[in-house]
């Protein structure tokens, strides 16, 4: 209980640091943003750079780094699609049953035997390390099979458009998935309204 007690602290804390309005971070951390933002290159036209924060820093991790920020936007959309995909798969359960005897949420990991587990992870690492491998020189985030011959978008607008909604969705699933198991490990609900 005291774990998911810090759990919701820092959870809590760090939703309130998000959605501070920029004007509230005015002073020394204003000042230094052209520096970081020349470090790493983003500009507002960027990917992943969104009105109304812009390149939002506040705490200044990212001032005296350099070269990671392409590590950073390939995690960012991997953890954000996986995050999505947890969020749709957290709340379906709790609609639609498969199985009369299965269980939701947290419970259900309760239920799967530990050779289960073992071939759960390594599914998902087959998966990571073959079939949706990040090569070095794709685009972050471009993980289709040479074979497909995909092209993401023609268009330069469109596709920093369609890009960054990508990005605001997978970054709102991890606030979202983390708030689920948090109230689900507190309360037994991961949703108020069950």
């Amino acid at each position: 209980m005291k774990v998911t007690g810090l759990l919701s602290c820092i959870a809590a804390l760090s939703c309130a640091f998000a959605f501070q309005a920029p004007s509230a971070f005015r002073g020394n951390a204003i000042k230094t943003a052209a520096s970081r933002s020349s470090v790493l290159r983003m500009s507002s036209d960027e990917i992943g750079v969104t009105k109304p924060l812009g390149y939002w820093d506040p705490l200044g991790f990212s001032k005296n780094i350099d070269g990671v920020d392409r590590r950073w936007r390939m995690v960012e959309i991997k953890h954000g699609r996986i995050a999505m995909l947890a969020t749709i798969g957290y709340i379906v359960p709790y609609y639609f049953k498969l199985f009369p005897e299965g269980k939701p949420g947290t419970e259900a990991l309760t239920t799967i035997p530990q050779a289960g587990l073992v071939q759960i992870f390594a599914f998902i690492g087959a998966l990571e390390l073959w079939v949706f491998y990040q090569s070095p020189e794709k685009e972050p985030g471009d993980i289709a099979p040479e074979y497909l011959n995909w092209k993401r978008y023609s268009d330069s607008d469109v596709r920093t458009k369609k890009l960054n909604i990508e990005l605001n969705n997978g970054r709102l699933a991890m606030i979202a998935i983390m708030g689920m198991l948090v109230q689900d490990s507190i309360t037994d609900k991961p949703f108020p309204w069950i």
